[in-house]
């Protein structure tokens, strides 16, 4: 166990070292396994690059992390925010995590212990009773490496009140010096003294259909502030939760001289010092002109797959049990990735005990190459957004939202009624629509169900969850109230999960625009419209349905006929 002493977030970085290693923060795009069938890490976000002296330039060819951008594509949108009892909560597309919006929930800064007490007494957030304190990959899982800073940027994505000053607490020890915990400050991962106090974030269980999965930190044993070992029952620190996907066995491969990860599909020279100390530019020349063990794809690894082989249970060096390298060193490791908050430096990986911070460009960091896990190795990244809309009788639009910058083709599949799904259409990349013209009698006669997936020379996406285009409602009619209209219709679908109302100024006639006024819930066949001047009003329904699983797709049936009505 290490003396009693702080790391420094705010020291430019021991210039003669850096290490390796982790946030391995996985999985193949879309809940499915990649090529090689490993998971594959996410972007760090960057695309951006600069020289040694924090200049901004071209990217082509300098084999920088904004060159490369390897790793699966974020999801576009990254967050939406929950909807009913989750409207104060937001889910992380690329991870499937769930977040409370509010960045200080807790109320101000808490010690180690007491952020982990808050974090598990939480019952009735979102309407969820399994929140914890994030351990340190799920938490340094925030940052975008593009930003300089990302207080700022969350809360431009739909959080509020993420501090800036100051760091958030995670559920992961220091194996290194157990009485400290990891923390995140604007993407640096440092270790803070327990009985010190920074900002909570809670959060809650992986959820489906997100582009990655994070894998384990690697911790399997729990401590008291002290420092000292206890049994991790109820305590809810990463030790006894082990959130994340579990590690292979064996978890690397030897090759010769190259070293192949089997949790991310990496592979990594053996010897982990084939350059000494260097430079930033001159590790970038070094690992991008190398040829070895028969491939010629080498470069120096981004943030993200530095961080990936790094072992929180373990130190000196912080990496696996067993780890078949040589030569490592118990010192920083250069990434690929500027520090986009101090651009003349980049990020650095302290082998000795997992920290991860900056180095000055011009001072001495080591090298480990790295090779493959490039984005255009991989299959896409999975749709969202599908929306199935009835435009007549026989014709239903599809749209969705691109989220893969990579994929090659679309693959739309139908189901008529309780039938099974066949491949509608093959369509190019980039395409965001397509008119089913064959839905025959989707009014009244034959539900039909739609799915999609990107794909590419790899492989494909999940598939979207199935949005299915229920039967419109029929017989909407109206009667005038004092000062309202009360609408009636015909329920004729059995799966809807509520209907939409829609209302304009005028007769129907008008050329005024119909607007959402009310969303209803499922069976029901009555609504009044209450506290409206006197006029004339028009209106029309549809039904729709929601996927259960996220992220949601909906089907909407035909609109109903318009009715008007005079309020006098």
């Amino acid at each position: 166990m290490r003396s009693k002493r702080k790391f420094s977030k705010v020291v430019p970085l021991l210039s003669s070292s850096v290490a390796l290693l982790l946030f391995i923060v996985t999985l193949s795009l879309s809940g499915e396994a990649s090529a090689s069938g490993a998971l594959n890490l996410p972007q760090t976000g960057q695309t951006t690059c600069y020289n040694e002296g924090g200049e901004i330039i071209a990217c082509d060819n300098t084999g920088q992390d904004g060159d490369w951008q390897a790793g699966v594509p974020w999801p576009k949108p990254r967050f939406v925010s929950g909807t009913g009892t989750e409207a104060d909560c937001m889910i992380d597309n690329l991870t499937g995590l769930m977040w409370p919006k509010n960045g200080d929930l807790a109320g101000g800064t808490k010690a180690w212990q007491d952020s982990l007490d808050y974090a598990n007494g939480l019952t009735s957030l979102c309407g969820h009773n399994d929140w914890s304190l994030p351990n340190i990959v799920e938490l340094r899982s925030l940052v975008n490496d593009e930003e300089a800073d990302n207080a700022v940027w969350l809360n431009t994505q739909g959080f509020n009140n993420v501090r800036g000053a100051g760091y958030y607490r995670s559920s992961s020890t220091n194996a290194y010096g157990t009485s400290y915990a990891w923390v995140v400050d604007n993407g640096i991962v440092y270790d803070d003294h327990k009985f010190e106090k920074g900002y909570v974030l809670p959060v809650r269980a992986l959820q489906p259909a997100s582009a990655v999965d994070l894998p384990r930190t690697g911790q399997t044993m729990c401590y008291d502030t002290d420092g000292e070992v206890i049994d991790c029952a109820g305590t809810g620190q990463d030790g006894e939760l082990q959130t994340g996907v579990a590690w292979p066995s064996p978890r690397f491969s030897v090759s010769g001289e190259c070293v192949t990860d089997n949790l991310t599909g990496l592979m990594w020279t053996k010897d982990a010092n084939r350059f000494g100390l260097q430079t930033w530019q001159t590790a970038l020349n070094s690992a991008n002109d190398m040829g070895f063990c028969g491939f010629t794809d080498w470069r120096l690894p981004n943030v993200n797959e530095l961080r990936s082989v790094i072992d929180y249970s373990k130190y000196s060096p912080a990496l696996p049990a067993s780890p078949p390298f040589i030569n490592v060193q118990p010192a920083f490791y250069w990434s690929s990735s500027t520090t986009a908050f101090y651009p003349q430096g980049a990020w650095t990986v302290y082998l000795l005990y997992g920290v991860v911070h900056y180095n000055i460009k011009d001072s001495g960091s080591f090298v480990w190459p790295v090779r493959s896990g490039q984005a255009a190795k991989l299959p896409p990244v999975v749709p969202a957004g599908l929306k199935a809309v009835a435009k007549s009788s026989s014709k239903i639009a599809l749209t969705w939202q691109d989220n893969s910058v990579y994929e090659t083709s679309y693959k739309i599949y139908r189901a008529d009624g309780a039938g099974e799904f066949t491949m509608l259409k093959s369509l190019p990349a980039d395409t965001l629509t397509y008119v089913d013209l064959k839905a025959t009698g989707n009014d009244a006669v034959t539900s039909y169900s739609y799915y999609l997936k990107a794909c590419n020379a790899v492989g494909c996406s999940a598939n979207t969850p199935v949005a299915v285009v229920p039967f419109g409602p029929g017989n909407l009619v109206d009667s005038r109230r004092t000062n309202g209209v009360k609408l009636r219709w015909t329920d004729n679908s059995a799966n809807e999960k509520g209907f939409q109302i829609y209302r304009k100024d005028g007769p129907c006639s008008s050329t005024n625009p119909f607007a959402l006024i009310k969303t209803t819930t499922e069976n029901a066949t009555t609504f009044l419209n209450t506290g409206l001047a006197s006029g004339t009003y028009s209106y029309k329904t549809r039904s729709f349905t929601q996927s259960a699983e996220r992220p949601f797709v909906n089907g909407y049936s035909m609109f109903t006929g318009c009715v008007s009505a005079v309020v006098p």
